[in-house]
């Protein structure tokens, strides 16, 4: 992951895709350009079930990983993205 934020969101009254949906705008809104990924704890998934999140006319893809904690969202632009996304200097 080239550009990375930590989220935290324990809110019992909103949904993983909403979430993800609003980590991912204030993410956009701050590094100006959308992530391409999105980690949270596999306990947060359904198991066996790839998930992905519409955001702002992209696709954030959410990824299960032991490194994060419950309730965190690991967002960020991945490589390849970066280099596709980046305005040009």
């Amino acid at each position: 992951m080239v550009e990375g934020m930590l989220w935290f969101d324990n809110a019992t009254d909103r949904g993983l895709v909403d979430k993800v949906e609003r980590a991912a705008r204030y993410y956009a809104d701050k590094r100006g350009m959308l992530p391409t990924t999105c980690y949270v704890h596999p306990g947060m998934l359904t198991p066996g079930k790839a998930a992905s999140v519409s955001v702002k006319g992209g696709v954030v893809e959410v990824k299960p990983t032991n490194s994060v904690l419950l309730n965190h969202f690991w967002l960020g632009v991945e490589e390849e993205s970066f280099r596709q996304q980046r305005p040009a200097a």
